[in-house]
């Protein structure tokens, strides 16, 4: 009975070892392929450095497996340094590999140094190439700081460079810049260069103008030390919102955005010359099948307020003697009785611009296409001394006429003057640009029932 016992445990422990050794074969990372890579070191200083590896495997990784790196100041292969340098654990890995790093700290200034990344499993070492890397003689930290004197069109980028060294070093310092770009790989790589000067205490800045209102943007600082570029952080300013009322240094002052616009990217709403109100429901001012409100077909002479349909005469604005209800009123009456929307919606001095102030702002501003926030549109800024940095945006807004969508939208813009052309009362004066050719004009009358766009001015108050 108990050699009968001692026989079965014996069959029983000779399975076990069998299938024990069965799975250590499984599990053995000879099957498997390991590759091991050594990656360059980097935040590479006087007195540390960070050395970086990589390890892939074909198949799936059992537990136990690790990664550390060998160095050493003597250069030699592979082996060599694993054998006489010293080693550094760079932990545990996942079962699917991956990067892996390590810092060093209390090197050697201006030495250099020679490391191999190292997977090990079973005791068994699966080393990467030999890399090296020398410290530097000199420690430099840059410090991106935050933007000063941030206005709607301006800032002062700050950066800060503290470097640590006897030696007297050739050095630059610089921003990159962009107002797209939201981290350093992408800011380096397609931002904006903008070349500082090296204060005595270590301090540089840059002042940018000719910025976006209520945009926001990304810098940051950087460095170049004989050949080492020292990067800081990455940093962020938002531009003021334009204010309402822009001085142009004009005999008016214009406001920064459209009647029915939000702010200076909006189209706004387009309105009948002398009219109060868009003939669209609100909320359709951009649609191609709009709701129309009652009495209104489009815009067209049916719709018109002004115009007498039935004796097809106009009633409003007229000097022609051959017309019935001769006013001689040529330019459009502001306050609450009166038919300037501009002065009916913001009230006080604000009104819609005659087209002798359109000339003026024609001929004594800078006229640039841009694009802001998706807008197409122009740019117009002041010429006078002092008024440089002062700019408006006038949107391509289009027009509307009958009851099709807006025509032009994103190409063309089409803004009423309140100045009635006399020679042909059937029409208004008005300011139209285009986006294809330098074609900007105030030469061009609309007749009265166009929906324009409407750009308010505010008389200046006297001092």
């Amino acid at each position: 009975m108990n050699k009968c016992y001692s026989l079965v445990l014996s069959v029983i422990a000779f399975l076990w070892l069998s299938v024990s050794c069965d799975r250590e074969k499984t599990l053995s990372p000879e099957i498997w392929e390991v590759l091991c890579i050594s990656l360059d070191a980097t935040s590479i200083s006087q007195t540390s450095a960070t050395l970086n590896g990589a390890t892939s495997f074909k198949g799936p990784v059992p537990s136990g497996v690790s990664a550390r790196f060998y160095y050493s100041s003597t250069p030699g292969d592979a082996d060599f340094i694993i054998q006489s340098g010293q080693r550094v654990s760079a932990g545990r890995l996942s079962a699917s590999g991956g990067d892996f790093s390590c810092v060093l700290s209390a090197l050697e200034p201006s030495t250099t140094y020679y490391y191999v990344a190292c997977t090990i499993f079973h005791d068994k070492k699966y080393p990467g190439e030999v890399k090296s890397f020398t410290t530097n003689d000199f420690n430099a930290v840059v410090t991106t700081q935050p933007a000063t004197d941030i206005s709607e069109c301006r800032a002062t980028l700050n950066g800060y460079l503290y470097v640590d060294s006897v030696a007297d070093l050739e050095k630059s310092v610089w921003f990159m810049f962009s107002d797209t770009a939201t981290d350093i790989e992408a800011i380096m790589t397609g931002g904006r260069k903008l070349a500082s000067t090296l204060g005595d205490s270590g301090s540089f800045s840059y002042n940018i103008s000719d910025l976006l209102f209520n945009t926001t943007y990304y810098y940051v600082a950087c460095s170049k030390i004989r050949d080492k570029m020292c990067l800081g952080a990455l940093e962020s300013f938002t531009t003021l919102q334009s204010p309402e009322a822009v001085d142009l240094g004009l005999s008016v002052d214009w406001r920064a955005w459209n009647i029915g616009a939000s702010g200076p990217d909006g189209y706004g709403d387009y309105y009948a010359w002398g009219e109060l109100e868009p003939y669209y429901e609100d909320g359709y001012a951009q649609s191609y099948e709009p709701v129309w409100k009652s009495g209104k077909t489009g815009y067209d002479w049916a719709s018109y307020k002004w115009y007498d349909g039935y004796n097809n005469v106009l009633t409003k604005y007229v000097t022609d003697s051959s017309y019935d209800a001769v006013d001689n009123k040529t330019v459009l009456v502001t306050g609450p009785d009166g038919d300037d929307v501009a002065s009916k919606e913001l009230g006080g001095d604000w009104r819609i611009p005659t087209i002798e102030e359109w000339t003026e702002l024609l001929n004594n501003c800078d006229w640039t296409w841009i694009t802001l926030k998706g807008i197409g549109g122009y740019k117009v800024s002041g010429k006078n001394d002092n008024y440089t940095d002062k700019w408006i945006f006038l949107p391509a807004a289009g027009y509307r006429r009958l009851s099709t969508g807006p025509s032009d939208l994103g190409t063309h813009g089409y803004y009423w003057s309140s100045s009635l052309q006399v020679d042909l009362q059937t029409n208004a004066w008005d300011m139209i640009f285009s986006k294809y050719v330098s074609y900007i004009t105030v030469e061009y009358p609309y007749e009265r029932y166009f929906g324009l766009s409407v750009r308010p001015v505010l008389n200046k108050r006297n001092p």
